[in-house]
């Protein structure tokens, strides 16, 4: 899938979809009999991914367009993933990910196939090549006007307040509120755009309960910190009205506040794809009555609703986009607790504000080739806040 649209898979699938005129060329698609090499190749190359990134595309190269209806015609994959990636990076501005598949000829012609070039609608659209702005029309593509482009950023504006309204919706429904809380708390969102509203039913199953145990809490990876509570602590596996939880305590969502406050950790993981972390430990008590951020507990959950989210479109086959928001609650006056640690209490400034607010949105290829990315783009600037950017990300062990 490149975010909703159906792309083939196999020769067959190919060959069949351009015969029944399944698969056409338009805003949306593409097709490229050939890319040669060379520096006007490569700028062709770059028009093309810059133009599918406002909406979203793909562009199927071996294929010839000249032909009614188009016809298969393979082409040596040798090096042409790398290449598109390259050129992506390179000849693109800002620069752009894509996700290429690629897709075997028969036997006889060893090496020779397809290539699938899934373009996701860039969050950083519209793009430029070569100081030009660049769009798709009905089925070519275009110079984009400053009208254009402002009408590309004004979405991207509403985006985020998309996202911000769904992470505020969290924020609103902590379980663990008035005289009951006594911390500061964690808020994580991610919700992928535009996705099928029962995407993760036919990958959850029947057996949902072993799914969600197994792909978020008992094969979550090894990271390079430790914190406590982290989804190990989870144990509880609930079907709520939006999709599945994992808790860490028993009962309903309200009777959190009934379990130790420090404990509490809830995932939900929603029919669409879309996640909810909840931490109630985000801050503590230092000797001295000092107040801390914990600072490995926000960033390391941070990563894992990121790595959770690049695990679902995985197994899910969705290669859209994802939005991702993060909020810290009542944190005004409290310090870094690695820095109150390791050094002296002055080292260790305040934060000025009672909560904490970050969001962001990424492509399929930035949560697969760069997910740090992606975190520090939600934390970063608590990092800065706190240490001047010095505390380590947690990582992949």
């Amino acid at each position: 899938m490149a975010g909703d649209r159906w792309i083939p898979t196999t020769e067959d699938e190919l060959q069949a979809a351009l015969s029944d005129r399944l698969l056409v060329e338009g805003h949306h698609v593409d097709f490229k009999k050939m890319s040669a090499a060379g520096d006007k190749a490569n700028l062709g190359l770059a028009i093309d991914l810059a133009s599918f990134a406002v909406d979203g595309g793909v562009i199927v190269v071996g294929v010839d367009e000249a032909t009614n209806p188009p016809t298969a015609s393979p082409i040596r994959l040798a090096g042409m993933k790398e290449r598109i990636d390259q050129v992506g990076r390179s000849r693109v501005e800002p620069p752009l990910l894509v996700v290429c598949h690629e897709i075997p000829a028969a036997a006889a012609q060893s090496g020779m196939g397809y290539l699938v070039i899934s373009v996701p609608a860039s969050p950083m659209a519209p793009h430029m090549v070569d100081g030009v702005y660049r769009g798709r029309g009905d089925s070519t593509n275009i110079r984009l006007s400053d009208a254009e482009v402002r009408r590309i950023r004004d979405q991207r504006r509403q985006a985020e307040f998309d996202i911000r309204s769904i992470l505020r919706a969290e924020v609103e429904r902590d379980p663990i509120s008035g005289d009951g809380r006594n911390s500061g708390h964690l808020f994580v969102v991610a919700e992928p755009v535009f996705a099928d509203a029962e995407m993760l039913l036919p990958v959850a199953g029947e057996k949902w309960r072993e799914w969600l145990s197994g792909t978020f809490r008992d094969r979550a990876p090894r990271l390079t910190a430790e914190w406590a509570p982290d989804i190990s602590s989870a144990f509880r596996v609930v079907r709520g009205q939006r999709g599945w939880a994992l808790r860490s305590w028993n009962g309903e969502r309200a009777s959190a506040a009934s379990d130790r406050e420090d404990s509490a950790l809830e995932l939900e993981v929603n029919e669409n794809g879309g996640l909810r972390l909840y931490s109630a430990r985000a801050t503590d008590i230092f000797r001295d009555d000092v107040p801390v951020i914990i600072e490995v507990v926000i960033f390391g959950l941070a990563y894992r609703v990121v790595d959770w989210a690049r695990t679902i479109a995985a197994e899910s086959r969705f290669v859209g986009n994802w939005r991702f928001g993060i909020a810290v609650t009542r944190i005004s006056g409290a310090r870094s607790l690695t820095i109150v640690q390791r050094s002296f209490m002055s080292d260790a400034p305040k934060f000025d504000d009672d909560e904490y607010e970050a969001w962001t949105e990424a492509t399929y290829a930035e949560l697969d080739g760069d997910p740090d990315r992606v975190v520090e783009c939600l934390v970063g600037r608590l990092n800065r806040a706190l240490s001047d950017g010095s505390l380590p990300l947690p990582k992949r062990a």
